[in-house]
């Protein structure tokens, strides 16, 4: 049997020669993770910089496997990974707009910002030539193991459980936020690798890791909602990679079902306000023309103290528990005074803080009649 083969990528007409796939490949991933498990270690003894010191230990087993293995990369999937991470930054912003931006409390300050940049490079490099070589030009369970694979190594296990933490995880909040991160992008840089190969992969890891974790600002809704939106954008690329891949004909139908399927769920979970905003449709008249029957709106968690009149306001009715959208036509002391639009006569009582669930921030037309009764809360 011939050692390598000549594999030959459909998108960009490039040949590319690596080795026949046989599952040993497959020891890379636990050897080059027990190699920099050392490393780490180490360098805790030494009173090194532990990430930096890990990173170049990745490096050197990522360019000695791919040495052994002859496994390279194609230019096509740069711009796969520039395309999944622009899906990123999209579905980022679009939360932001809804809830709102805040500072990001894990950016790092501007004196480790190189440094930071630096490890998480050598790291992203390394790791994922280290899973090319494994991988590239096997079958899909391998992909299932080097996901697996990079879900396990993204944090220095060994040292952590010898109890050496150095604070990589955090506050529980930075550890629900990094948990969503790990969980998507590897899925995503596990295809991409396989696909297309280490260039690829290691683009899509420090663009997406760079979005989550050096920018200044970040969406101010809930740990919860950060991590959904980052695993929303992440299964939406994996699944429109594979399909691709796949050579089904009308693949894209696949990928547009299935953003339908992501999108309901986020409307059914806004339903809940876990995400740091509520989803409602509209079932009555009172606010024509701005909002008409079977619009649905997002309604920003928002404080008392922080709405003005002029805005368009969610509250529960202390008669019944019906949600009312109205909007605000005075402030009295502690409370708002509220009126639907379409009515002649303001609401017959005043709105007090622990009523108001928050302001009207968007609406979709026609969309609540979709939702009503099946994924958003009927409002009057």
């Amino acid at each position: 049997m011939e050692r390598y083969l000549v594999h030959y990528s459909r998108d960009a007409g490039q040949a590319e020669t690596i080795e026949v796939w046989k599952p040993t490949r497959l020891l890379v991933l636990l050897i080059s993770l027990f190699l920099a498990e050392l490393a780490y270690l180490a360098s805790i003894k030494l009173h090194l910089y532990p990430p930096l010191v890990r990173g170049i230990a990745w490096l050197i087993a990522g360019l000695v496997s791919l040495r052994l293995t002859r496994s390279g990369g194609s230019l096509d999937g740069l711009v796969a990974a520039g395309l999944a991470s622009i899906l990123h930054m999209a579905s980022m912003l679009v939360y932001g707009l809804v809830v709102g931006f805040g500072l990001n409390a894990m950016a790092p300050s501007r004196e480790l910002m190189f440094y930071t940049m630096l490890w998480v490079g050598l790291t992203a490099l390394g790791r994922e030539m280290v899973r090319s070589a494994a991988i590239r030009g096997g079958p899909f369970y391998a992909v299932f193991a080097a996901y697996v694979w990079g879900v396990v190594s993204w944090y220095p296990l060994v040292s952590l459980l010898l109890g050496h933490n150095l604070g990589l995880f955090g506050s529980l909040l930075e550890a629900v936020n990094r948990l969503g991160f790990i969980l998507a992008g590897e899925l995503v840089a596990s295809l991409l690798v396989w696909l297309y190969g280490w260039p690829a992969g290691s683009l899509y890891i420090v663009a997406a890791y760079g979005l989550f974790t050096w920018f200044p600002l970040i969406p101010a809704g809930t740990a919860i909602g950060r991590a959904l939106a980052f695993a929303s954008a992440s299964s939406v690329a994996a699944v429109a990679m594979y399909a691709r891949a796949s050579g089904e004909r009308g693949w894209w139908r696949i990928v547009a079902v299935y953003a339908a399927a992501i999108t309901a769920m986020w409307i059914v979970l806004g339903s809940t306000g876990v995400l740091g905003f509520y989803v409602f449709a509209v079932g009555s008249g009172s606010m024509e023309p701005v909002l008409k029957p079977g619009d649905l709106v997002i309604v920003r968690k928002a404080s008392l103290d922080s709405i003005g009149v002029g805005d368009i306001v969610a509250y529960r009715s202390p008669e019944n528990g019906v949600v009312i959208v109205h909007r605000v036509v005075a402030i009295d002391g502690d409370a708002l005074v509220t009126k639907g639009d379409a009515n002649p006569e303001p609401d017959p009582f005043r709105v007090t803080g622990d009523m108001v669930l928050g302001k009207v921030v968007a609406r979709v037309p026609l969309l609540g009649y979709l939702a009503r009764g099946a994924f958003a809360s009927y409002l009057k």
